[in-house]
């Protein structure tokens, strides 16, 4: 329950982390602006309903991180070395929804941990070259 519960503010975690590591940049700053801006541009633009885009994002992103922070860190899936694949409806609603990047990433997890180098879209390719070795 604790790791569905710091999904929530998973977000908020990582820009303060990211400024505690890495300071207020130009960049990190500008950045940080345009969301702002852009946050208010979308409430000014929809005014109420700016409340449900915020629900529906926050709820997929706590569903994301739950499962890319929590779920996919389990001792019954990682480090095993294991494809885990995403199927059907759930693979396409995923990919739409976060990038098919981000489902390679998924299903190729440990990967993802072992050669953090490798970009996401890379690591079938990957997978496939490993299994292809003696």
């Amino acid at each position: 329950m604790t790791g569905f519960l710091l999904s929530l503010i998973e977000a908020e975690v990582a820009w303060l982390f990211h400024l505690r590591r890495h300071g207020a940049s130009r960049d990190f700053v500008l950045a940080t602006l345009r969301h702002l801006v852009m946050t208010g541009v979308l409430i000014a633009l929809t005014g109420r309903f700016a409340v449900y885009w915020f629900a529906l994002t926050r709820l997929g992103n706590t569903l994301a991180w739950y499962v890319f922070d929590y779920w996919l860190h389990q001792p019954r899936f990682f480090g095993r070395g294991q494809y885990l694949p995403l199927r059907g409806p759930i693979r396409l609603v995923w990919g739409a929804l976060f990038s098919f990047d981000n489902v390679h990433a998924v299903e190729h997890h440990s990967l993802h941990h072992r050669y953090a180098f490798v970009p996401a879209g890379k690591l079938p390719a990957l997978a496939a070259f490993l299994q292809s070795q003696p």
